[in-house]
């Protein structure tokens, strides 16, 4: 004989094992204030008797949802046309990771959003309530008309700073200047920045503290050796390679035969690398080399030993959170704040 399906009590049953009513053993699980203490416990006791299990699509009054916390969300509008990865972005995980543990920590909800710079958004309150954001990239204008009436803070600002919100960025000329001063105190009289492809804003940043730094020094020779003639913006038509490869050469020839160079990412320096090796080039041994970020998933691809500059990417997403706290309590200051983090040479 086929087995049947084991029979699941009801609240009849419960009725049943406890001499009670049905309405009364609704009460009981309903917790109503009517019922006698001494009957709640007859009846939970025939309940847990019969193996009794309450079902969350019994009938009557229900427990009240959980009620979620209030959201701060983490807005990163994409460019399509230079759309990357966010697993293979390191700098933007560190700072994602600031972002996500400050805001746990002040008892809020963080939601991470992944966005087009031309997408439009839509703040679902059944998500829960969204009273802050952390933005990166370009917002639409429909995007903007929405965020510009919430408390905002800016992370990593790039080509034009915004006229709204506040800003939380690591001191970039200041990475210039101490790029410029590790070389000098070590001894090197001539002296090279690599630039390689279009100058934003950080790159424009970090060359202008380089070179005031250099001008404190006027018996050291330095100059700037680039990858070609790039526009400043994306650069659509030359490839990463052949960018890559002129840099290398351009160095090679220059007339000032550079013993020391500052790469301003470790990344360009990972991708440089094998460029200068065959130029004739030894980072390491008559090529001393600074760079910046810290990264070590890039350094330890890398057969010798450099210094590079910590900018604390993920205090900076910290930071972005602790600036966006502050504007939550105090949305009645107008000014814009921007706070700028001091990088540190390890």
């Amino acid at each position: 004989m086929a087995n049947r399906k084991k029979r699941v009590a009801s609240i009849a049953d419960v009725a049943k094992a406890a001499g009670v009513s049905t309405a009364t053993v609704s009460r009981v699980f309903n917790k109503r204030d009517s019922v006698h203490p001494e009957t709640r416990s007859h009846v939970l006791e025939a309940a847990d008797k019969i193996g009794f299990q309450l079902s969350d699509r019994r009938p009557g009054p229900k427990p009240p949802a959980k009620e979620l916390r209030p959201v701060i969300r983490f807005f990163h509008f994409i460019d399509e046309e230079t759309e990357e990865a966010v697993e293979s972005n390191k700098t933007l995980v560190m700072i994602k990771r600031g972002v996500e543990t400050a805001t746990e920590e002040a008892g809020f909800r963080s939601v991470y959003d992944v966005r087009s710079s031309k997408d439009d958004i839509v703040l679902a309150p059944e998500e829960g309530e969204t009273v802050g954001a952390v933005l990166l990239g370009r917002p639409s204008r429909q995007a903007e008309k929405i965020l510009r009436k919430l408390p905002c803070c800016w992370v990593m600002t790039g080509a034009g700073s915004p006229d709204w919100g506040d800003q939380v960025m690591p001191d970039h000329r200041e990475v210039g200047r101490l790029a410029a001063r590790w070389l000098v105190e070590r001894g090197h009289e001539r002296i090279v920045l690599l630039r390689f492809g279009p100058r934003d804003r950080v790159h424009r940043f970090r060359e202008e503290g380089f070179g005031y730094e250099m001008n404190r020094f006027p018996d050291v020779k330095w100059q700037v050796v680039d990858s070609g003639a790039v526009p400043d913006g994306p650069a659509t038509f030359l490839s990463q390679e052949k960018m890559l490869e002129t840099l290398a050469e351009n160095l090679e020839a220059c007339a000032l035969k550079p013993t020391g160079v500052f790469v301003d990412q470790d990344r360009t320096l990972l991708m440089l690398y094998p460029k200068l090796l065959k130029a004739g080039l030894q980072p390491g041994k008559n090529l001393d080399v600074i760079s910046c970020n810290n990264m070590e998933i890039y350094r330890r691809q890398l057969p010798f030993d450099y210094k590079s500059i910590d900018v604390h990417f993920e205090t900076v997403g910290r930071l972005s959170v602790g600036q966006l706290l502050w504007r939550m309590q105090n949305q009645g200051i107008s000014s814009q704040v921007r706070s700028l983090m001091l990088p540190e040479l390890p």
